[in-house]
This record gives C-alpha cells, structure tokens and sequence, in this order.
C-alpha cells in the first residue's frame, strides 16, 4: 500500500511491524529505501534498506518509548525511474493496569456496608487518571475517589438496598487508554427466626422451683 497505519502502540509493548512489498520492472540496479519519520514517541526501524531489482517485502518496526503521536514516510527509488513514497503513521498511548481486575464482595445484608476493597493502579503516564462508575447498579456501590497517580489505590464498597445480584464496571482512564474493572455482589435480606413464636408455662405451683422453658 502507499500509506500504513500503525494504530495505538501501547507503552512498554513489543514493536509493532507493518510489511509492504515493492515490485520492480524493467530496473536497472538496487531500489534504494530511504526512512524518514518525525516524533520521538516511537523508535522505527527498516529492513531492509535495499532490495533486488525485482523487489521484495519491506518490514518497518515501531518501538514504543512514550505517549503521543508518529509519522514518517519511506521513499522507495532506483535510477531512472519514478521515485515512490510510503507514508506511515501511529499514535503510542500509556497502559494502565489495575489489580485486582475484578471483585465480588460475595453476600451483603441489606442497607449494611460492606469492608472497602482495594485497587492498585499502575500506568506509564506521568499524570493523574480518572476513576469513575461506568455503568451497572452505580447506586450500590461507592468509590472513595476520583483521580489516582502511578502505585496509587482506590477503594470500594458495597451497600445494597434491593435484594438481588448487583454488578458495577469501573473505569480508570487518562483520557486516550481506559482500563476497566468489575465489582459484584448479591444483597440479602436479614431476618430473625424464633422458634417456637409462643410459649407456655401452664401451672406454676406456689413455693415450688423455677419452671424454665
């Protein structure tokens, strides 16, 4: 193709390699490959740098190193003929991993609060993300805050007011890269059973021992 398209290439990641092929006809001598691309964002590379007259399979590479965006073109000649150009392009975004992933806080009684779990947050990027409900029974459930940095927690917990299963997403996100997390729970609701509902002492003779039941 004459244009490739890297996408998102997370940080930290393997290169990303895109292939092109090159034909020649009728070329006297190598077809020469020249590489050029702005941005620091990602370190590319091509192999090779010349092919046969007849040409062959272009790899270009693209290292990620930090968040933003790429691009660059390679030109592909030989003598006497028209020089083709090969423009590329690709944006390199942060990650964002949160631990766990997932949570179930199991069985809550109704209206009662559950223990606060924790999230470990972990990104590339230098600033702060936002935490934020996504979606789901967003009422059940409460995030302690908003924004958290690199090897920042957030905290949770689950207070239910309706009988039922219930099942949150949350989303960690710099505004490019979102992560999401999932917490869940079932609510109860708690009762007290006496047995029997009623009792009866009959005849309790004056003077005589305690009658227990």
């Amino acid at each position: 193709p004459e244009s490739l398209s890297f996408g998102n290439v997370t940080v930290g990641s393997t290169p990303l390699k895109k292939t092109f092929t090159v034909t020649g006809s009728n070329v006297v001598g190598d077809i020469a490959l020249v590489l050029s691309y702005t941005g620091s964002k990602a370190n590319v590379t091509m192999t090779p740098t010349t092919l046969s007259s007849s040409g062959g399979k272009v790899t270009l590479s693209a290292s990620p190193l930090e968040a933003g965006s790429f691009s660059g073109n390679v030109t592909v000649g030989a003598s006497g003929a028209e020089t083709k150009t090969v423009q590329f392009t690709g944006t390199v975004v942060n990650y964002i991993n949160v631990t766990p992933a997932s949570y179930s806080f199991d069985t809550v009684p109704k209206n009662i609060t559950s223990e606060a779990k924790s999230f470990e947050v972990s990104t590339s990027s230098s600033g702060t993300l936002a935490v934020s409900k996504k979606s789901g029974d967003t009422g059940m459930f409460t995030i302690d805050k908003s924004t958290v940095s690199n090897g920042g927690t957030f905290k949770v917990t689950y207070k239910p007011t309706a009988e039922g299963d219930h099942t949150m997403t949350i989303a960690v996100t710099d505004g490019t890269t979102s992560k999401t997390v999932t917490v869940s729970g079932t609510c109860v609701q708690p009762e007290i059973e006496v047995i029997p509902e009623s009792l009866s002492f009959g005849n309790v003779t004056v003077g005589s021992t305690p009658l227990k039941k």
